[in-house]
């Protein structure tokens, strides 16, 4: 059974490109110009809409007389009244060459004025690409006008209908404000057209991003369709979860532009659902098996960056000054102190921390020295000398103490692996 939508975001007749009137047959009509396929190649929207076909717009009883019956077939109306929201019906079991439809007009009120009725026919031409095969237009004066004006367009050559609108378009080309009423649409010529498979794309955010964003903190991603003429319903699957398509949390409307068949999506992806540090997918694919988009990669990564840092080495053997004043003799004991310091960012404060000091000498000889203590808390404000809590404390071999130059190379990392980054080193050299 197919049944009357709503449809939310309709294709714009005045945006699409002019296609010249086809010589044999599409402009206004007194009659249906041509015998129906069959009684059920008609919609007069007082009987059960049949299975060939589905319509979007609003059954309703026109303030004027129905072609027949007491229903027509309305746009949508609301706050912004018909504005780009023309009548559509879309032909599922098969395709017509021609159609036929039979338009009206509500009283505008004193201060109406003329508008034009488009009858646009969609399909696939000879190159495979969608697009406008036929229109056909008349003028509806300012009076209300019972639904008896015709209106027919035939598709060129080989080429057969995928879908057709009908919107009212003022004299500045503009879209009408008020509603549009069609009533018995009517078809002949019928066969059979492979719909092309419309093509998602998530366009943001890009394919291997960093942002700067939390994941308490929701995301909406963005999405193009192409190559749909009526509007799509599309599914989203985050980080490998299950496909889903909530109209609470998914916006579908159609692109501005030159594409008359193209759709800009918008998903939000609810807090909590992705990744700090880590890479997240995104994929999307239009209808339940529709083909997948490639997928999305990208990591989010806090606003604000934190800080894990060496701000001293002080070399002790038994007494020392800050700044290494003591100077140093050769074959004694010798500790080194390293200081840390680990200013926090939006993941919270880095947790414990260890690292190494490696002695290089001038004769290109090194040696790497694991801490005396594995982990410290770093600090995160003044540093204390009185206090091993931000320290990390390496006990050099007496083979690295005899009288020469040294440089003392010290680097510190978290302890947690989900918190290691690269940081820069810092170097000491006693005199």
């Amino acid at each position: 059974m197919i049944r009357a939508t709503t449809w939310l975001a309709p294709l714009v007749t005045s945006e699409l490109p002019v296609i010249p009137w086809l010589a044999n047959g599409s402009g206004a009509c007194t009659s249906v110009p041509f015998p129906p396929a069959d009684s059920r190649a008609h919609l007069d929207f007082d009987s059960p809409i049949p299975a060939a076909g589905t319509v979007a717009g609003t059954v309703l009883t026109p303030p004027v007389l129905a072609h027949s019956g007491t229903h027509a077939l309305s746009s949508v109306y609301d706050d912004f009244g018909s504005t780009d929201r023309p009548v559509r019906v879309t032909f599922v079991t098969g395709q017509p060459r021609d159609v036929a439809v039979w338009v009206g007009r509500q009283d505008p009120g004193p201060d109406g004025t003329p508008v034009q009725a488009v009858l646009t026919g969609y399909g696939y031409g000879t190159d495979g690409t969608l697009g406008v095969l036929a229109t056909a237009a008349r003028t509806l004066e300012p009076a209300a006008l019972p639904i008896d004006r015709c209106l027919w367009v035939r598709a060129p050559g080989g080429a057969a209908f995928q879908a057709i609108t009908v919107e009212y378009v003022g004299a500045d080309g503009d879209s009408a404000y008020e509603r549009r009423w069609v009533d018995d649409v009517t078809w002949a010529n019928v066969t059979t057209v492979t719909a092309g498979t419309p093509s998602v794309a998530v366009t943001w955010p890009e394919d291997g991003a960093v942002l700067p964003q939390l994941p308490s903190v929701a995301l909406v991603a963005h999405a193009r369709i192409a190559d749909s003429i009526a509007q799509p319903l599309v599914f989203f699957r985050i980080n490998g979860g299950g496909w889903a398509s909530d109209t609470s949390e998914v916006s579908v409307f159609r692109a501005g532009g030159p594409e008359p068949f193209s759709w800009d999506v918008d998903q939000r992806i609810s807090p909590g659902t992705l990744h700090l540090d880590r890479v997240n997918t995104i994929e999307a694919k239009v209808g339940w098996h529709g083909p997948e988009s490639s997928v999305v990669h990208f990591t989010l990564a806090p606003p604000v960056a934190g800080d894990l840092r060496v701000v001293n080495v002080e070399v002790n053997q038994a007494v020392q000054e800050p700044g290494n004043q003591v100077p140093l003799i050769g074959g004694k004991r010798t500790v080194v102190r390293v200081f840390v310091s680990g200013l926090p960012d939006a993941r919270g404060p880095w947790g414990l921390a260890t690292g190494s000091l490696t002695v290089r000498w001038a004769d290109g000889s090194s040696r790497t020295y694991a801490p005396l203590r594995p982990e410290i808390m770093p600090a995160t404000g003044r540093i204390g000398r009185d206090t091993l809590d931000s320290q990390l404390l390496f006990a050099l071999d007496r083979s690295d103490t005899h009288a020469g130059e040294a440089q003392f190379v010290a680097s510190v990392r978290p302890v947690a692996p989900s918190r290691t980054r690269t940081r820069p080193t810092t170097r000491w050299s006693p005199g």
